[in-house]
């Protein structure tokens, strides 16, 4: 079924696989996986608002999980990602039968949301018959169309945040920019880890995270 996700979204021409299937373990075991990613490993779709991880992007961005999200530290293996910088990761801890379950992880919303299937399903199912929530499709064509945007968004890059959610920021077109992921990632954690200790929230002015 994913060829129908293929259908309605399209791969991006351009990005053609870059790196190999990241080999983990943990990650070799799961149904459908390798065959999976041996295929399209380091593609994107739709313009950049789907793709895969590689044996480089992978690791990279786990280790950024494991600081800003400690308390899956050593549960998630990420697989994919989508153009708000969310991972799509396989939860070790999580099972259906033999199966792991996944888990998506926002650096905007400082949530980690429980997705009730297995790799397969999400590939299978999720992604083709209910990728209008899986991916925000209503809120990317709402973007591409404010920001004037007609190119893709290439894999090291995603529309973040200017204002975290986490710290009041609106869930609105408005408050969306282009930049790069790993930037992203890098200053969502930090105010993550800052404000996290904080029970009852704390006050955080003038926070702006585009142009860095």
């Amino acid at each position: 079924m994913f060829d129908e996700f293929i259908e309605a979204f399209g791969v991006d021409p351009s990005t053609a696989q870059t790196s190999s299937v990241w080999a983990d373990p943990a990650l070799l075991g799961v149904p459908g996986y390798e065959q999976m990613l041996d295929k399209y490993a380091g593609r994107s779709f739709g313009g950049g608002i789907y793709r895969f991880h590689t044996a480089t992007t992978a690791p990279a961005m786990l280790a950024k999980i494991n600081e800003y999200f400690p308390e899956f530290r050593g549960r998630l293996r990420p697989f994919s990602y989508d153009w708000l910088g969310r991972q799509f990761c396989i939860d070790r801890t999580r099972t259906r039968g033999a199966e792991p379950l996944v888990l998506l992880v926002e650096p905007g919303s400082g949530e980690a949301l429980k997705v009730p299937t297995t790799f397969a399903e999400f590939r299978e199912s999720e992604l083709v018959n209910y990728a209008g929530d899986a991916l925000a499709v209503d809120f990317y064509a709402n973007w591409r169309e404010s920001a004037r945007v007609v190119d893709l968004i290439d894999r090291d890059r995603c529309v973040g945040y200017r204002v975290p959610l986490f710290l009041g920021g609106a869930d609105e077109v408005s408050n969306l920019e282009l930049t790069d992921i790993e930037v992203y990632w890098e200053l969502c954690g930090q105010l993550l880890l800052s404000v996290r200790p904080h029970e009852n929230g704390v006050d955080v002015a003038g926070v702006d995270i585009g142009d860095r």
